[in-house]
């Protein structure tokens, strides 16, 4: 016999046990109820004289209340506001505290990106490109072109990229101030050097060429004679160069020089000359982009 089969007839017998309780029950209630009718019977028989009996039987359910103990203590309401400030004071504070710990963190914070930055400021100033122009003294054989020895130099610690502009030498009257412009009809060179490794100048010879030309295809350099030589020695003509250079750092970024100066003279004690001296000078200039 298997297991399922056991527990049915099992079950079963349970069943025919509640079911002869049940009957069993059923038999005292109704010996119960025959008991109760005589009893009733009794009473009303005694009590008829006297008043009509009428015999209802009510179950009682007892209700409990729960009440509260007449001797518990009330929280004052005073208290219970007490107890809300110092809640309210506690929140206050711990935001107050919050943000003054937060406005200081920040202030760590920025005062270390500035601390930050201003070294890498400093570590660029000190390894990037610095660019410089260096003019020699012209060299004067009559019957040749009056050249000018110019260097371009990177006197910084890495290379110059991208190095370009324009430079102009001219021979000037004393008394004519040099064009600092680089306009069409105001002859010039360019300059055009990729990279321009530090300390390794660009050696340049620039002839001296006039002020200005109305055909920039025809110009022509300015060549040395006796009077020439004269002139430039006693002060009436003088060499000036000038220049605008743009070149990058190896940091990106972007520079400029703008550069003015007198040609040395080959023959000493040339008196300085006149016009241009404020103009060239303070045409002596440098980026701020650091």
């Amino acid at each position: 016999m298997d297991m399922l089969t056991q527990q049915f007839l099992a079950l079963r017998r349970s069943l025919n046990k509640l079911l002869a309780d049940v009957s069993g029950l059923q038999e005292r209630i109704g010996t119960l109820n025959e008991t109760l009718k005589q009893q009733t019977e009794t009473l009303q028989e005694a009590n008829a004289s006297e008043r009509v009996l009428q015999a209802e039987l009510q179950v009682t359910h007892p209700i409990e209340v729960l009440t509260e103990p007449k001797d518990k203590k009330q929280i004052p309401e005073w208290l219970w506001f007490g107890v809300d400030s110092l809640t309210m004071l506690f929140v206050v504070a711990y935001t107050i505290i919050t943000l003054f710990v937060f406005c200081e963190t920040r202030k760590a914070a920025n005062a270390a990106k500035n601390s930050a930055d201003t070294q890498a400021k400093t570590m660029r100033l000190d390894e990037r490109s610095w660019m410089n122009i260096v003019v020699g003294k012209g060299t004067m054989i009559d019957n040749n072109p009056l050249v000018v020895p110019i260097a371009v130099v990177n006197t910084g610690k890495t290379p110059a990229l991208d190095v370009s502009g324009k430079m102009v030498v001219n021979l000037l009257n004393n008394n004519d101030d040099p064009d600092l412009t680089y306009r069409v009809g105001h002859p010039g060179y360019s300059v055009d050097v990729k990279a321009l490794a530090p300390n390794n100048p660009q050696q340049l010879q620039y002839a001296a060429l006039p002020k200005y030309v109305t055909d920039y295809k025809f110009r022509k350099p300015i060549i040395v004679n006796p009077t020439l030589r004269k002139e430039i020695s006693d002060g009436s003509l003088y060499i000036v160069v000038h220049a605008r250079i743009t070149y990058n750092d190896i940091f990106g970024k972007a520079h400029w020089l703008t550069y003015c100066s007198r040609s040395q003279n080959v023959t000493p004690g040339v008196k300085t000359h006149n016009a241009g001296s404020d103009i060239c000078g303070d045409y002596n200039n440098i980026d701020r982009n650091f």
